[in-house]
């Protein structure tokens, strides 16, 4: 998250107000592939429960809270598939569902097929130095795609937004869920460290909450 150390402070006052702010103090180099692959071993999606050996460490998304601080508001993030991968047929139909606007307005950045990755967010941040709408959801889509939803791939994962239906709402929603439905949903799908998603955020934090 180097990142985050060029921002303005216009920039980390954004951050402050969704919620984020916690995060902006964290020193993060590295995170072990190696953990994130013991996690996802090791943790059972059915009970929320960490095997550490003869223990089990129940996680809930207060957990995740205390780890990380970020938002943990009343109303619920789904994990939603990627909706953009629809026939034209109904592509006119999809453009209506909630979130979309949103993510719509991300997108809109760089264009439709345009493949977004970490460096294209992270130069768009670069740039409006003072904040506002488009900043808040490049950051809060970096942020999710490198602790919720990182892969071996350099692209971003941006269906976190399609559950944003105002980008004013982004501190009101349980984000700390979120990432733990992340996590047990990578689990249920039987996925390898090859496409490890959702593990990264918790195997960073746990090894401090441990």
């Amino acid at each position: 998250m180097d990142t985050v150390k060029t921002f303005s402070k216009k920039q980390i006052d954004e951050v402050i107000n969704m919620g984020f702010g916690v995060i902006l103090d964290m020193n993060i180099n590295h995170i072990s592939t190696r953990l994130a692959y013991w996690l996802a071993r090791n943790f059972d999606e059915m009970f929320d429960t960490l095997n550490i050996g003869r223990h089990q460490i129940k996680i809930t998304s207060d957990t995740v809270y205390e780890v990380f601080g970020i938002p943990k508001g009343p109303k619920q993030v789904e994990i939603i598939v990627d909706k953009r991968k629809v026939k034209k047929v109904e592509k006119i139909e999809k453009s209506k569902e909630p979130g979309n606007a949103v993510r719509d307005t991300f997108i809109s950045q760089w264009g439709e097929n345009t493949i977004i990755t970490h460096g294209l967010i992270a130069t768009a941040m670069d740039d409006p130095r003072d904040g506002g709408s488009l900043f808040r959801l490049n950051f809060l889509v970096h942020w999710m795609t490198f602790f919720a939803e990182i892969t071996k791939a350099t692209t971003t994962n941006d269906r976190c937004l399609l559950s944003v239906k105002a980008i004013e709402e982004i501190q009101n929603l349980d984000w700390c869920s979120y990432l733990l439905d992340t996590l047990c949903h990578t689990r249920a799908a039987g996925r390898t460290i090859n496409t490890v998603r959702g593990t990264c955020c918790l195997s960073y934090g746990m090894h401090y909450y441990i």
